[in-house]
């Protein structure tokens, strides 16, 4: 909304006359009471001191695009005209000389050509008219590079928290593998003590290998079964 509010703020100053002793800034038009279209609520409205003139002022900065007879700018400013006819038309009603100003600049700061002439008919200066033209055109180019570097250093601060989360988070890896590890090192050892039940079975099942086996003066390590040689560990 800076963007666009920016616009209507500079228009506010430098479209005001003498003649116009009320300006309204997005409010409803109140000074003459409406039957219809009383929830419309205009960016501008000047208002001279006997309530027989006003000029409404209508902003929109959309994104310029035109291709194959389409013209974005041109659909933004018939919507516009739409929008405020039945408006104007009760106001006339109603005896007040109303007047419409669509203005319609791009984001990237071109000036809708109906809009141009608008502001030259409105304005008796070309000199001061083609400033206003100028200057909308820079505050809606302005406006947009602030969205775009407010998304960037959005962005550039999504991508430093995620990648701090993402340090912490491997530190926590880091550090629970070095806790894991010195608990490891630190288990005390397996108790191998055979209690006597174990014993006796592995006593029987000595014997039974025992007999199986020819007589030998002696047997090597390798061929000593793993049940004898928890006896002697």
């Amino acid at each position: 909304m800076d963007r666009h509010d920016s616009i209507v703020n500079h228009l506010a100053e430098e479209l005001r006359t003498e003649q116009h002793a009320y300006v309204a800034k997005d409010a409803r038009v109140s000074l003459i009471q409406l039957e219809e279209n009383r929830l419309l609520k205009p960016d501008i409205q000047f208002w001279t001191e006997d309530r027989k003139q006003v000029l409404l002022v209508e902003v929109n900065c959309p994104y310029a695009k035109s291709w194959e007879g389409y013209d974005s700018l041109k659909e933004k400013y018939e919507a516009k005209q739409d929008k405020y006819r039945d408006l104007i038309r009760e106001l006339r009603e109603k005896g007040v000389k109303a007047n419409l100003m669509i203005v319609v600049v791009s984001s990237l700061g071109a000036v809708y050509k109906e809009t141009e002439k608008e502001i030259k008919r409105m304005i008796p200066s070309p000199r001061k008219a083609n400033k206003i033209c100028r200057r909308i055109s820079s505050l809606a180019l302005l406006g947009s590079a602030k969205i775009w570097w407010n998304y960037k250093f959005k962005r550039r601060q999504e991508d430093q928290h995620q990648a701090a989360a993402g340090g912490e988070a491997e530190d926590g890896r880091r550090r629970q593998t070095t806790t894991d590890s010195e608990t490891e090192d630190e288990q005390p050892p397996v108790d191998t003590t055979l209690t006597q039940e174990e014993a006796e079975v592995d006593i029987e099942e000595n014997e039974r290998w025992m007999a199986s086996q020819p007589e030998i003066d002696q047997t090597s390590e390798e061929e000593i079964p793993e049940h004898l040689r928890r006896l002697f560990e």
